[in-house]
């Protein structure tokens, strides 16, 4: 679910109260995104396809002109243009289209059982995404769900297993007389270095010269953790914030790795910070799974599941040779409102529209 602005900006926040399949959630996502090199070639419609370093790149197409066109190519897969340029796509080969339902904001996608193969929390959601952005120039993003043989990706993921709370408690918020005294929030600023297999690498790669996403988010987010906690907020990292803080298990300082580790360090289960691989050293496995899970299980235990909200910051940026309306520009803010979660849907609304409206009033003032 998106609302959308053509302001451009270069960060974005992800607003959520817990995660995971067997908790009530309240997620509002604020997405930015910026595009990189365009075409010159004749405007067409553009899918979405995976770099080698996670990102998304928006390939045009002269033929693809409905949203109908448009799915039917991203689901056919990568053809070997797309190979030639290092592209892939997290829907895995052989999977057909059941069906697609257009409405005027958003579709269903079904796709045959072939996408279940290997489905894993970052595959889910890379995929997710591919359908979602794919829509976007459509219009048809603001409600997407995406199903495997009518249920929803989500029943097809590894269960979480049961969280055992070791870390402290965290202390109560100062009472004072001002907007969020008394209110608990998880900050996460996403990615991070983690380990994948044999080695430690950040997430995702660079854009435009910018400092990786990896690292520009907690800078992000250390700004927004001043301003929640001058609100008499209790703010809770998942991060390390600590920017003078010496190195860690991965060779460089604590505040740039991911969450899983800095998780494992600060005292949390095995099952918060490795709930996938289940693997509970740093090193030792593809350790991706696991910090995509471990930064929201963590803010489900913190204060015995008293967070009231989950902020989750990141940086997005797509490359590609689209050109026209097929190219994303603007501040995106996505909020959940499914059947899981119905209980939240009206406050994620709320909470996603006033998100947008401050996000782009504070842009726009700023020129």
């Amino acid at each position: 679910m998106v609302y959308s602005s053509q302001e451009r900006v270069e960060f974005c926040l992800f607003l959520t109260r817990g995660f995971g399949m067997h908790t009530w959630l309240l997620r509002i996502i604020l997405i930015a995104a910026m595009v990189g090199a365009l075409s010159t070639s004749a405007f067409g419609g553009a899918v979405v396809w995976l770099t080698a370093d996670g990102g998304f790149y928006f390939k045009e197409y002269p033929s693809v002109t409905t949203p109908a066109e448009a799915i039917n190519a991203l689901v056919a897969g990568p053809g070997p243009a797309e190979t030639a340029l290092g592209l892939t796509s997290a829907i895995p080969a052989g999977t057909t289209l059941r069906y697609a339902q257009f409405a005027a904001n958003g579709a269903v996608i079904n796709l045959s059982q072939e996408a279940a193969v290997g489905l894993d929390d970052t595959g889910s959601e890379a995929m997710f995404r591919q359908f979602m952005y794919t829509l976007g120039q459509f219009g048809m993003d603001v409600n997407v769900r995406v199903l495997i043989e009518d249920k929803p990706m989500s029943a097809y993921l590894q269960p979480v297993p049961q969280s055992i709370y070791v870390a402290p408690f965290a202390p109560e918020p100062t009472p004072g007389a001002v907007g969020l005294s008394g209110k608990r929030i998880t900050l996460s600023p996403g990615h991070g270095l983690y380990y994948y297999t044999t080695y430690w690498t950040t997430q995702r790669g660079g854009n435009c010269g910018y400092e990786l996403e990896d690292y520009h988010n907690l800078r992000i987010a250390s700004y927004l953790k001043t301003f929640l906690e001058n609100d008499g907020a209790y703010v809770q990292p998942v991060r390390e914030f600590n920017m003078t803080r010496g190195n860690g298990p991965g060779g460089v300082e604590w505040w740039k790795h991911a969450a899983y580790a800095w998780l494992r360090d600060a005292g949390y289960s095995c099952s918060v910070y490795a709930s996938s691989s289940l693997v509970c050293s740093y090193t030792g496995a593809n350790h991706s799974n696991d910090d995509v899970r471990a930064r929201p299980l963590a803010s489900n235990l913190d204060s015995r599941g008293n967070t009231d909200i989950y902020i989750s910051i990141h940086t997005n940026a797509f490359q590609g040779d689209c050109s026209g309306t097929s190219c994303p520009s603007g501040t995106d803010c996505f909020y959940t409102n499914d059947q899981e979660h119905t209980t939240w849907g009206p406050a994620s609304i709320t909470l996603a529209q006033k998100t947008h409206d401050g996000a782009i009033g504070g842009i726009q003032a700023a020129g």
